[in-house]
């Protein structure tokens, strides 16, 4: 970074022996490693950026140059990034797409200089989240130390798998069994009361036909002389 930021100044182009000029090769060598980060700077830029320094002498001009142009831009960003986060909610998101977003604006603003601490992380997490969390939001409130990421993104996991499973509604039970049976007595005793009362009617429609020979009911035979 001393070419870049200033600090490695150049040394004078000439040096000076009995009353004799000639090149400082020191400066030699200092120009030419400025050069080479001078040109992997320009090519590490995109088109539309190349143009404001493409007249710049030294690696530190372009630098300097840059910076002037995008650290109004990277404030407007990092603002936009952390009302980004304020304002994330994880709603009917999964646990795990909710804080990886977190994460991945938590990099973004690392990139811009303004990296986030665990605490701000653990922050932005516990506002997203619903009440479902309050327990496990409630004892990471009262650690010692602040949880990191890869912990606090287990820890979400596990609990969210919890809720999942206390929400399965549990299996119904069908009366087939009791249904059955009670359907099999019902059928059986009404076909044993059909049995006895077609017994009945068959029995009484035998008797009604079989004659009967009780004495003094027929006529006496008349006897002609």
């Amino acid at each position: 970074m001393g070419f870049l930021d200033g600090s490695k100044t150049a040394p004078p182009t000439t040096v000076t022996v009995d009353t004799n000029s000639s090149p400082n090769p020191a400066f030699i060598n200092w120009k030419r490693q400025d050069q080479l980060i001078l040109h992997a700077l320009l090519a590490s830029l995109t088109e539309v950026v190349i143009p404001l320094i493409a007249y710049v002498e030294s690696s530190s001009d372009a630098w300097s140059r840059l910076d002037r142009i995008f650290s109004k831009r990277s404030q407007s960003h990092i603002i936009h990034f952390k009302y980004k986060l304020s304002s994330r909610k994880c709603g009917t998101l999964p646990i795990s797409n909710f804080l990886l977003q977190i994460k991945t604006i938590s990099d973004e603003l690392s990139t811009l200089g303004a990296p986030l601490t665990d605490v701000d992380i653990l922050i932005y997490c516990m506002r997203g989240l619903s009440p479902a969390y309050k327990k496990v939001i409630a004892a990471l409130r009262t650690r010692n130390n602040p949880i990191p990421f890869e912990e606090l993104y287990d820890k979400k996991i596990d609990h969210e798998t919890y809720l999942h499973d206390s929400d399965q509604p549990a299996a119904p039970i069908f009366p087939t069994v009791q249904y059955t049976a009670a359907t099999s007595i019902h059928l059986n005793s009404m076909s044993t009361s059909s049995r006895s009362s077609r017994r009945n009617i068959y029995v009484a429609s035998q008797n009604s036909q079989t004659p009967t020979s009780t004495a003094g009911l027929l006529p006496t035979p008349s006897h002609q002389s």
